[in-house]
């Protein structure tokens, strides 16, 4: 670990940090060294930080925000923590110091997957988030988080909601079993006031959100009229056509959109009816460039219905998964 400091300290002009931590025999003082080597990098604007199966302690924690505090030229920042099984509010409260004082910080991308964070730590993430008046671009994966649930999504989003700069959003909730349709109303309270949105992620795959709940989506979706990519994943879910032809017919209206990604494999609740409107959406939607269709699972699709739209347009991206 201080080898590695030392080297970072002669870095002067680096732009861009690259961490990751994983199975290694780094000690927490060698950890900890690296940290405290960052301030040095004064022409340092973007930090990406991976942790894999590590259990962090208080005193890496505690130098990786006053690291995150003491970087004021940061603008974009990654902190992503895969399968950290004792993640606890003490790491999130670690995560909300060093946020505090990031407010000209423009980009940022949590990712949490398969940790023990729960409602109160998304909580104290909120607090922070709420600060970043400048962000335009905010990620946040809860893959496989089985400790969530609609009330703590609930607050990352009501802190969102008043980031009026931000146009990149992305919503990363599969395996989450704690959500359901009520997150709905929170989402809807963001996008109707976020219509500057320009690309807008939203995974739901092995959710229990039902037909109802992308009901709702749907009325959201038309409030995105600035809106140029839109991903929507809602593998083994349990919707049907209807919900889909309703999320058709609001993207439909969306006159910007060039990028289209449906991920509706193994939705055995769908017939031919929703793929006949998706068809027509290419149709009425010229200026799609960018389109990826997974339906995997489903005998009701024909292919015949948009496979002849990739031989009529200048598609630069094509994929249907069957």
């Amino acid at each position: 670990g201080q080898y590695i400091a030392e080297a970072l300290k002669q870095c002067k002009n680096l732009k861009s940090l690259l961490l990751s931590f994983g199975d290694t025999d780094l000690s927490d003082n060698g950890v900890i060294s690296i940290f405290e080597a960052i301030p040095s990098l004064l022409r340092l604007n973007a930090i990406d930080l991976n942790f894999h199966e590590t259990v962090l302690s208080d005193s890496v924690e505690s130098c990786l925000s006053d690291v995150m505090a003491l970087r004021p030229s940061l603008i974009k920042l990654q902190l992503k923590y895969f399968s950290c099984k004792l993640f606890s509010n003490m790491n999130a409260e670690m995560i909300l110091h060093g946020l505090q004082s990031r407010t000209n910080l423009t980009q940022l991308l949590l990712c949490f997957q398969s940790t023990t964070i729960d409602d109160e730590c998304l909580a104290s993430l909120a607090t922070g988030i709420n600060g970043l008046t400048l962000l335009s671009q905010f990620s946040i994966d809860l893959s496989s988080c089985s400790s969530i649930s609609d009330r703590g999504c609930s607050k990352i989003l009501e802190a969102i909601s008043n980031i009026v700069t931000n146009s990149s959003l992305r919503l990363i909730f599969p395996h989450c079993t704690g959500i359901t349709n009520e997150i709905m109303d929170c989402l809807h309270r963001v996008i109707r006031s976020r219509n500057v949105i320009k690309e807008f992620e939203i995974d739901l795959a092995y959710t229990f959100i039902t037909d109802d709940g992308i009901l709702d989506l749907s009325k959201m979706i038309r409030n995105l009229s600035q809106c140029e990519a839109f991903s929507l994943n809602l593998h083994h879910t349990e919707i049907i056509d209807r919900s889909i032809v309703e999320v058709a017919d609001s993207l439909s209206g969306l006159r910007f959109l060039t990028k289209l990604t449906l991920i509706l494999s193994e939705c055995v609740g769908l017939s031919s009816t929703a793929y006949r409107r998706i068809s027509r959406l290419l149709q009425d939607m010229p200026r799609i460039t960018h389109f990826h269709l997974s339906i995997r699972k489903n005998s009701h699709f024909e292919s015949r219905l948009i496979n002849r739209f990739m031989f009529e347009r200048n598609f630069t991206h094509f994929l249907i998964e069957k």
